[in-house]
């Protein structure tokens, strides 16, 4: 998933649910990706099973609730990486969550974890949720890069300490 591609679910789920008048956002424009060194880590993390944005993972149609676990689990595929490959893996950016989304380091070599993502998110703005959800009027941290953590074997951004 591109960043132009990420940006353009990002900000239609945003309008949608900004376009309802009841959710603020005000968070500080992504920071960047790549690689870099120090600063503290953030992951994500959570049980792999497979999902759909037509359907959670129980076969039912999704819910708010059942996107919010299906985009964790999404979202743990496409920040899966290799520690032995010496390339950068960890080079795109996605939404770290559906509610209030910042930046977070994806590797764009998982595509079809990414497309799941686009898919959830999608499904998040055409179901209204979060409409009620008002986020903390704060900025995103500014990434200062990204890697791939050997004990892991996930994308892991790096902020400033």
């Amino acid at each position: 998933m591109s960043p132009l591609r990420w940006s353009v679910a990002l900000a239609t789920a945003l309008c949608v649910v900004a376009c309802g008048g009841k959710a603020v956002v005000d968070g500080g424009p992504p920071g960047g990706g790549g690689s870099g060194n120090g600063g503290s880590t953030s992951t994500s993390s959570s049980s792999s099973t497979s999902s759909s944005s037509s359907t959670s993972t129980s076969g039912n149609p999704p819910t708010c609730e059942s996107l919010v676990g299906d985009f964790a689990t999404a979202l743990t595929e496409a920040k899966a990486c290799n520690p032995a490959l010496s390339v950068e893996q960890c080079t795109e950016l996605a939404p770290h969550e559906l509610a209030c989304p910042c930046p977070t380091s994806v590797n764009p070599a998982n595509e079809d974890a990414l497309d799941e993502l686009d898919g959830i998110v999608a499904s998040w703005a055409a179901l209204g949720c979060g409409e009620d959800i008002v986020c903390p009027a704060m900025p995103c941290p500014d990434i200062q890069g990204s890697g791939c953590d050997p004990s892991t074997s996930k994308c892991v951004d790096y902020f400033p300490d």
